[in-house]
């Protein structure tokens, strides 16, 4: 009997107990084990653009408040110290690490453009870290950066020696947030061959081993801050052994991925989740300061993560913020010491002259995709100022990299300034000599990314030539300047980069050799009575079939298609998205262009967005996955809705339970009674 009268007890209690469990304030106390938000705001490939820099300030700070000061991590995906505004390497470096250090960042990776322009200062900013003397005041990430055969003279030798193989940037670093989350963050810069004082080796293989490190480490949260590169297609690669999906694909255990290297914006800023273990959510924020990215992690009171939000803030929305002061007097205080000395004008253009990477101002492809008037400029003055040397013979054709034009020149008077920053990859211009056959090889390795519609940054701007090539990356005809038909066997004088040695001879050599040839042209008759308001025909794309394509449009472009973010189950969802989002961008020192991002369909049924140079993206967006949709708003944290039908649902279920009781209990005394007395 007395287990009888305890299971009556017991039933009560439990029915009791459960309809507390169901009332609303058990969800407050479900809500609780997510115990913070950890938020990472970040930039990528800024190259020099520092007007942004300000606005990042402002941005970390207000998530800081919300969230606390250790839950806020200030990250850069790399290119910030070359490949952009003059100011960035004609200060050694200097001008972005004060204004960095201003900001707060708390890490960056190392960018290909950071080792091109200049390694060794930015190894002496990571040695000046860890010496607490004149460096930045963040780690600089690079695990597959390594000394070469030929140690760089700049690199500052009196505090660490360096040798063949060494690694002279560190793995990864760990951070720890305000509930004891320790995240680890690793870097991967971009695989590049044949350098003369560096190798960056494989992405993947680099990747796997930081993470293998780091799991030894014991940390709850792995983010990788790589400078890969994203490309719509999935499978493709943006001028780098592998993209950020693949490396998400290949390497287990990679909670988040910060990317750069492509200037994208992915799915207007909401990213992309992998289908993989880890549901790698993968992060672009635009480039050139064309917008700060915001990454929220909830975790749980394991530090476990239990939701992952992306968003992107256009250049409007993250003015909205307000500049910080201390940032912006730092920044003004370089730029009037800096354009002082180059502010000199040098030469007039009627015309805007394009240089731009994504869109020009008429909708047409940018440099890396098709000919352009400035890339008809540089080579023709190249050509022009080897043919006024007396001890060198002049050359049949100069080619031209598209990536290694970088800035535009607006219409009206041109400053050595807008020179500096045209040529701020710096570089070298040889003449080497090669048959027909070999310079129609060259052309076709030009235009194998393009004719897919793929930007690279080996696309070359021609003079001396034209010529007409097919979507299936076939060379069609090559018409030489006289008019004659390139000759397989003929030999000609090529002014050109090669990657290769021996019988190339050096002409232009650095930023100021190459602007040098430039600004000569610019006051000289040949280009007085040249027309540059256009292109020429010099580069032509037709159909695999015969057929001239119109290179007015991008391709797999739809610019009707805007789509509005929606909440979705993420039980139900395998769906296809196509965002695209038109945007208005403005480079410093040059006319305003537009730059619109590109839709492309996945393969798997995805579709995200890419950009270059554009300050575009929806604070709103989804982030598409086969797994699941994360509805984002401006601050990147998750939509809640549905308050009042909720608490309708509680009443029900409260009212149930207790009917539900009553009945239990009312039927157990039937059953039982005169037998337990």
């Amino acid at each position: 009997m007395k287990r009888v009268r305890n299971f009556k007890g017991i039933s009560v209690l439990m029915i009791l107990t459960l309809i507390l469990l169901m009332m609303p304030g058990n969800v407050a106390a479900e809500e609780a084990s997510e115990t913070e938000t950890v938020t990472f705001v970040h930039t990528n490939d800024v190259h020099g653009f520092m007007d942004v820099e300000p606005y990042v300030k402002s941005v970390a700070d207000y998530y800081k408040e919300e969230n606390g000061a250790n839950n806020v991590i200030t990250a850069s995906a790399g290119d910030v110290f070359g490949g952009g505004q003059a100011i960035a390497h004609l200060t050694d470096g200097e001008a972005v690490r004060d204004v960095m250090n201003a900001v707060g960042y708390d890490v960056m990776t190392i960018g290909n453009n950071d080792v091109l322009a200049q390694c060794g200062q930015v190894i002496n900013f990571y040695n000046g870290y860890l010496n607490n003397s004149g460096g930045t005041n963040f780690p600089i990430l690079g695990d597959n950066l390594h000394i070469g055969s030929t140690v760089d003279l700049t690199i500052d030798t009196s505090s660490n020696s360096y040798g063949e193989g060494d690694q002279p940037l560190s793995s990864y670093e760990i951070f720890t947030t305000e509930g004891g989350t320790r995240i680890g963050i690793f870097g991967v810069g971009t695989y590049m061959a044949d350098l003369e004082y560096y190798t960056v080796d494989g992405t993947i293989e680099s990747a796997g081993r930081c993470v293998a490190k780091l799991e030894e480490e014991g940390v709850d949260i792995i983010v990788g801050l790589i400078h890969t590169g994203w490309v719509d297609d999935l499978v493709s690669t943006s001028s780098n052994d592998v993209n950020s999906y693949q490396v998400a694909m290949a390497v287990d255990g990679i909670d988040l991925i910060i990317d750069g290297h492509s200037h994208s914006i992915i799915n207007n800023g909401a990213g992309y989740v992998c289908d993989n273990n880890a549901g790698t959510l993968i992060v672009q924020a635009s480039g050139y300061g064309g917008g700060i990215g915001i990454v929220n992690l909830k975790l749980d009171s394991d530090g476990n993560i239990t939701e992952k939000s992306a968003s992107l803030l256009s250049e409007e929305e993250y003015k909205g913020y307000g500049a910080n002061t201390e940032v912006l007097k730092v920044l003004n205080e370089w730029v009037e010491e800096f354009e002082g000395e180059y502010k000199t004008t040098i030469g007039y253009t009627k015309y805007f002259l394009n240089g731009e990477r994504a869109k020009d101002s008429e909708d047409k492809l940018g440099i890396r995709l098709a000919e352009q008037n400035l890339g008809n400029l540089v080579t023709d003055a190249f050509r022009y100022g080897i043919a006024q040397m007396d001890d060198v013979e002049d050359v049949d054709v100069v080619l031209f990299e598209g990536g290694r034009i970088r800035a535009s020149i607006a219409a009206g008077d041109i400053t050595r300034l807008d020179l500096m920053n045209v040529f701020a990859n710096g570089g070298t211009l040889c003449i080497q000599e090669m048959t027909g056959a070999e310079l129609q090889t060259v052309l076709k390795e030009s235009v194998k990314s393009s004719s897919k519609g793929v930007e690279s940054a080996d696309y070359k701007q021609v003079s001396g030539l034209s010529f007409t090539y097919d979507t299936e990356g076939n060379i069609v005809s090559v018409t030489m300047g006289d008019g004659s038909a390139l000759a397989e066997e003929s030999t000609y004088r090529v002014a050109w980069a090669p990657r290769l040695t021996g019988d190339a001879k050096v002409i232009y050599d650095g930023y100021y050799e190459l602007a040098d040839a430039l600004q000569v042209y610019l006051n000289s008759e040949v280009y007085a009575n040249s027309d540059y308001s256009g292109t020429e025909g010099r580069i032509n794309l037709i159909s695999a079939g015969g057929q001239e394509t119109d290179d007015s449009d991008e391709p797999d472009t739809d610019d009707s298609n805007e789509t509005d973010s929606t909440t979705t189950d993420t039980t139900e969802t395998d769906s296809t998205t196509t965002d695209t989002t038109e945007t208005d961008s403005t480079a410093a020192d040059t006319t305003e262009t537009d730059s619109t991002a590109t839709a492309a369909t996945e393969t798997d049924g995805t579709a995200v967005n890419n950009n270059g140079k554009s300050g575009t993206s929806s604070g709103n967006g989804t982030a598409q996955t086969d797994k699941h949709n994360t509805t984002t708003n401006k601050s990147g944290q998750s939509a809640k809705t549905g308050d009042s039908a909720q608490m309708g649902i509680w009443i029900v279920l409260l009212l149930s339970g207790l009917t539900g009781g009553a009945a239990i209990l009312m039927l157990y005394r039937r059953r039982h009674s005169g037998k337990n007395e």
